[in-house]
């Protein structure tokens, strides 16, 4: 009930979501474009009680005939060529899921018409769409990932519903909206404002357009100058409607943006954009982020749109929090048992849908095959593969000997594709039980080419889902924690947020090595540890396999701090004798938005 007045007091937020915002590239996850932000921002907002479930809409896919009132016939002809997109979306790859980086696209774009049509009929009423600003998107051309121009869209259909009122698109993005201001050019009741990174990347000029720079590294202080500038004109447009591009990737550390604004100073921005709209309908799309902390700019962004100044907590994890509500529910849901907090097992539905008898082979002695399917299904991860474009998918358990085996394959060209291949065991490691991953593949056999050592093809981009369950699969099966021993540096990096080294030495030297990796990108952190990285003092440094525990319970908890004084002392020597190096250059064709 509390919730409930809190809402009414600020304003309801109307939120538009579909599972198709997931990027379904996962060769985009190592230039740190974060996959799933839109469900990130999503399972936070509904968490924490920033607007209801009930205001939260599916994006609808928008009709060709509407994109086309913005981008030339010619050019959406295009959007069915695999070459286009993928040089479109900045990877090289010769697999890319085209149908759904396309949905994608269309999905945004008809949720930022809805939104719009929304807020127009309810004069001074705020909106979101969790995926779009997709800003580079001209009426003949795309890149940087853009393909479909959504606000351009959007404007152009409620301009032929008949709205004649003034709009300003004030676009905060660190990129410039070179295709906006494109497609709206001849729109003379719309404005474009924009704050974006100094570069030679041209806004074509007009009068009703002020595309002002910042330079490059500029910090909050800078950025508001330009802000109050912005917000100025804005004020004398005196919009009836106004959209927000709410960059997350002015960041500090956004390896694309170029700027070193704090979370907190993009929290202000964002709190002052949406004051200085005054009574005017807003409309707010994410735009460009390429940090981990992306979805917390845009999480921040909707809290200000709904009028609650609470901050994002900095340990919230978002994928957690969902994997582990969506566990609770899936027993009671089918079957009315008490909540869980696992998969399902195969008691809980052998007696209702008949998936045979007890002796069905089990996972870990728990899970059957059909247990583990209807998981993933509802976890997402089946629908996450469909989406970058496999077809067939079959789950097979290998349970007659240890470890036991899950192997998920496709169906390819010559046979099936194993995807996923994952070994588990339970283990007494140092007097506690802990669910051990003897190994686990992810890969995308499509892909040639080994990105980092002990790759055979690059990953599925799906490593931090599966961490999640197999945390949950821990919490259920009432062991210490999830235990691997990381072959390469870059394995324990993917999941350095949740696993913790059990030997202090090498645990104080892998926070150093974090630090020293993003500076110089991971894929190079990664080989001159295989290879042999000298130190400053002459010494050859290699990376040792070792045990490392993700904690599900105060058991784990209390085995990874055991020696933490050392591991701090390891630290601190270890930073002072790492040398320097180049940063991994993007690859040539990769802009952003």
């Amino acid at each position: 009930m509390r919730g409930s007045v809190r809402r009414w007091l600020r304003g309801r937020v109307a939120v538009w979501f579909h599972g198709a915002f997931r990027v379904p590239v996962p060769a985009l996850a190592r230039r740190g474009m974060p996959l799933d932000r839109a469900q990130e921002v999503l399972t936070w907002a509904l968490d924490r009680d920033v607007f209801a479930a009930k205001d939260v809409y599916t994006a609808p896919e928008c009709p060709w005939a509407w994109i086309a009132a913005v981008h030339a016939p010619e050019y959406l002809a295009t959007l069915d060529d695999a070459d286009t997109v993928r040089r479109i979306v900045g990877v090289n790859d010769a697999v890319v899921p085209v149908g759904s980086i396309v949905a994608m696209w269309r999905r945004a774009a008809g949720a930022v018409v809805a939104a719009t049509r929304h807020v127009l009929a309810r004069p001074g009423r705020r909106a979101a769409v969790l995926s779009g600003g997709f800003h580079h998107a001209g009426p003949a051309w795309g890149g940087g990932f853009c393909g479909v121009n959504d606000v351009a869209v959007a404007i152009r259909r409620v301009r032929d519903d008949g709205y004649r009122g003034t709009i300003v698109i004030l676009d905060v993005d660190a990129h410039p909206p070179d295709g906006t201001a494109a497609c709206v050019a001849s729109d003379e009741a719309t404005h474009l404002i924009s704050i974006s990174v100094a570069s030679d990347w041209a806004v074509a000029p007009g009068p009703r357009v002020l595309d002002l720079r910042v330079p490059g590294g500029a910090d909050d202080a800078a950025y508001a100058v330009a802000l109050g500038e912005a917000l100025a004109a804005l004020a004398r447009a005196e919009p009836a409607l106004v959209f927000v591009l709410a960059g997350a990737d002015p960041l500090v550390g956004d390896p694309l943006g170029g700027l070193a604004c704090t979370e907190e100073g993009l929290r202000a921005r964002d709190r002052a954009i949406v004051a200085a709209c005054g009574g005017a309908s807003i409309v707010v799309v994410p735009a460009g982020g390429y940090t981990d902390g992306a979805w917390r700019v845009m999480a921040g962004a909707l809290a200000e749109l709904a009028g609650d100044r609470r901050a994002v907590p900095v340990g919230y994890d978002p994928l957690a929090r969902r994997v582990a509500a969506i566990g609770r529910k899936l027993d009671p849901e089918l079957l009315g048992l008490p909540p869980t907090d696992g998969l399902l097992r195969d008691d809980d539905l052998a007696g209702l849908l008949g998936y045979g008898p007890p002796s069905e082979p089990r996972l870990l002695g728990a899970y059957t095959q059909q247990g583990l399917e209807y998981g993933l299904q509802r976890y997402g991860l089946w629908t996450a593969l469909e989406r970058m474009g496999f077809v067939g998918l079959t789950l097979t358990l290998h349970v007659d000997r240890e470890p036991h085996r899950l192997v998920v394959t496709a169906d390819g060209p010559d046979g099936p594709m194993r995807l996923v291949d994952l070994a588990l065991s339970i283990r007494v490691v140092r007097d506690v039980s802990v669910l051990f991953v003897d190994w686990c593949e992810l890969r995308d056999p499509r892909r040639a080419g080994a990105l980092l050592p002990g790759q055979e093809h690059p990953g599925l981009g799906l490593a931090r889902e599966t961490g999640a369950l197999l945390h949950q699969v821990a919490r259920r099966l009432h062991l210490a924690g999830v235990m691997v021993i990381p072959a390469f540096f870059h394995v324990l990096w993917a999941g350095r947020d949740a696993f913790v080294l059990l030997d202090p030495e090498l645990r104080g030297a892998f926070r150093a090595l974090c630090g020293w990796a993003g500076a110089v990108g991971v894929g190079y952190a990664t080989r001159a540890l295989a290879d042999g990285l000298t130190l400053n003092d002459g010494t050859t440094l290699r990376w040792t396999p070792s045990e490392a525990l993700a904690p599900v319970d105060s058991r784990g908890t209390e085995l990874v701090s055991v020696g933490e004084e050392q591991a701090r002392e390891a630290e601190v020597r270890l930073t002072a004798l790492l040398p320097g190096g180049e940063p991994e250059p993007l690859h040539p064709e990769q802009h952003v938005r």
